[in-house]
């Protein structure tokens, strides 16, 4: 039913209202999902609702035309008849009475809304702010008073804080939908601005008095409230600061186009308000010494002015663009260890490289930093994602199966350069090279062990000479030195106040290593590697030859259920290291391991599926998963 439909039809079922406000919700307000997962499962109808409402009376007031105030009139009619008692017939009004009546809120804030759009059909344009913070008062507030009396905040504070906040984000929309405004005959710049300032001089003043009222969301979020309120409150309040920053990219000329905030900014303004729910958990939970850590002293400083930022950005680049499946994870942690995490990855990714890459056998094809190269290209078979694989920083390149005994000693030699390399930044000299500039600064500010880099070198080395494990006690050897020994640095970089942490790691690491290979049977193959255990294939009979032929035979199926189930308990297993770590964290971790669990559903659905393509989740449902662990985590980090 659209907003204009007859007021006088004979009023629908409760139910049927309730279903029309959700609809209405998810598909006419983009960050509904978003903003229904953040709210307690009990008020996500609610705010349904009151959606339903304020958008309805925009419509009236915005699409009826000559019959505009006729039908605000009728609409305050009935809203008037709903808080005097009468039923009312209009679906949405239905549906509004029990909240309405369950939360007590009073009749002001849905009559002002509909004041501001009759306002709206006498006035296009004001000459002052104070005319113009009126009508905000009118249109902007009363959501935000409406939304505080669902969440039962009873603090006299919250309310004028709350006004400054809705008032601060409608500035920041009118600053934005200046073209917009103009279509429909109006204009909430105001007039003795843009007759001072011209047009942009008008929208930067607007961003600015934006900015100021948003500051009072800070002092809003912290009284006490609901730990999920104070979420959402975070994500309007940072909502409305991108988008000023997008308008300022514009140049404050947005009369020519609506800047919009992108995708990747809309993630990490979910990822920093996480951030913010999440503090306070009780951080640094580091040993206070560890064996073999490098770090007794600060690591040289990179060289030139402003080198280091230069290398942090060329970090965050080379993992954007390889990092695939993790890289959705990396972006929930705050920044220090975010770059951290950029420079481990691309570490594992070069030495990776030394003997799976195109180009392995050429010394200082990616070495020669200095001479300011960008990372070649790697040759991909999926459509350019980077394949994902932090954990997995070593899989076996062709010569692994014995079909080239020339190619190891050329990879051999590039990893004892990559081990020199490591060496010489350890203790103190990383020289030019960035991704070695930032490690470096990682491993002493996080006291990660010299010795679980090393290992992760000799991970990659066995590559080069088995490409077969007997049993999965032999493959679970491989799987700690290319993935649990990630883990296990990443969880240094969080901070982790457990003992069994690091084993946990190490048990997440093992379970995401062997999904990789689940995924990856026939890519493997391709190459002449089996990495499925071999007294695995002889149980359930299935030959060799059928799995690098992409083939199944035996009880293919059942070996790939027996290997998902294990994987399963390791991730359990694992998956507890987020009960040892920080907010941020554990929405990091929960992200990339919750895309690695929704492929092993694929493969579970399809046991098949990884012989005949690669396995993999699209962009939207990465997101979900993204979005989903980070509101999780939060949740958890308020709980405790």
């Amino acid at each position: 039913m659209s907003a204009g439909a007859r007021l006088g039809s004979d009023a629908v079922s409760r139910r049927e209202a309730d279903a029309l406000c959700v609809r209405m919700a998810r598909r006419h307000y983009e960050n509904f999902s978003v903003a229904s997962l953040v709210a307690p499962r009990p008020l996500r109808l609610h705010l349904a609702r009151i959606y339903a409402y304020c958008r309805t009376t925009d419509d009236l007031g915005d699409e009826s035309g000559d019959a505009a105030l006729w039908r605000l009139h009728l609409w305050q009619a009935e809203v008037e008849a709903l808080f005097q008692g009468r039923p009312p017939v209009h679906p949405v009004l239905v549906a509004l009475t029990d909240t309405v009546a369950r939360f007590r809120i009073p009749a002001a804030p849905f009559l002002d809304l509909i004041a501001a759009n009759v306002q709206d059909q006498s006035v296009s344009a004001y000459a002052t702010w104070e005319e113009l913070r009126d009508y905000c008062m009118l249109s902007a507030a009363p959501v935000g008073r409406m939304v505080l009396r669902l969440f039962e905040v009873g603090d006299p504070r919250a309310v004028p804080l709350s006004d400054d906040v809705c008032v601060g984000l409608q500035l920041a929309n009118f600053a934005q939908d200046v073209a917009v405004d103009r279509g429909k005959g109006r204009t909430y710049l105001i007039q003795s601005e843009l007759d001072r300032l011209g047009l942009p001089g008008a929208v930067e003043a607007m961003c600015e008095r934006a900015l100021l009222l948003l500051q009072s969301g800070r002092d809003l979020e912290r009284l006490p409230m609901p730990g999920r309120l104070r979420l959402q409150l975070s994500l309007y309040r940072k909502g409305g600061e991108a988008i000023i920053e997008a308008i300022r990219g514009e140049g404050f000329e947005t009369d020519r186009r609506r800047p919009e905030v992108s995708t990747t900014t809309k993630l990490r303004l979910v990822a920093a308000a996480v951030s913010d729910g999440a503090r306070g958990f009780p951080g640094a939970g580091r040993p206070a010494a560890v064996a073999g850590t490098v770090g007794s002293a600060h690591p040289t400083r990179a060289r030139g002015d402003g080198s280091l930022a230069a290398a942090e950005r060329y970090c965050q680049r080379m993992a954007r663009r390889e990092a695939g499946n993790f890289y959705w994870g990396f972006i929930a942690l705050p920044r220090t260890q975010r770059i951290s995490i950029y420079a481990l990855y691309d570490f594992a990714r070069q030495i990776d490289d030394a003997t799976d890459g195109p180009g392995a056998t050429e010394a200082g094809v990616w070495l020669d930093v200095t001479a300011g190269r960008r990372d070649r290209e790697r040759s991909r078979v999926d459509g350019g994602e980077g394949d994902g694989r932090m954990p997995a920083a070593g899989q076996p390149g062709p010569e692994a199966g014995g079909h080239d005994l020339g190619r190891p000693a050329a990879a051999r030699a590039q990893l004892e350069a990559q081990r020199r390399r490591l060496r010489r930044a350890l203790a103190g000299d990383p020289g030019d090279d960035p991704v070695m500039q930032v490690l470096a600064r990682a491993v002493w500010r996080h006291r990660i062990p010299a010795s679980e880099l090393e290992e992760l070198v000799s991970g990659v080395e066995m590559d080069l000479v088995r490409n077969r494990y007997a049993t999965w006690e032999d493959l679970r050897g491989y799987c700690q030195l290319v993935a649990g020994v990630v883990g296990r640095m990443c969880v240094r970089i969080f901070g982790f106040d457990g003992d069994d942490a690091l084993e946990r790691a190490d048990s997440l690491g093992a379970a995401l290593q062997l999904i990789n290979i689940l995924r990856d049977v026939r890519e493997d193959a391709s190459l002449g590697r089996v990495y499925l255990p071999q007294d695995d294939l002889v149980r359930f009979g299935v030959s060799e030859g059928a799995v690098l032929a992409g083939e199944p035979d035996g009880a293919w199926t059942s070996l790939v259920e027996f290997e998902a189930a294990r994987a399963r308990r390791l991730y359990a297993t694992g998956i507890e290291v987020c009960r040892h770590i920080p907010g941020p964290a554990r929405a990091c971790v929960r992200t990339m391991a919750g895309i690695y669990s929704g492929i092993l559903d694929r493969i579970e659905a399809d046991p098949e599926l990884p012989l005949r393509q690669r396995v993999r989740l699209s962009s939207g449902e990465k997101a979900g998963v993204m979005v989903r662990a980070w509101v999780g985590a939060t949740a958890a980090g308020l709980a405790r």
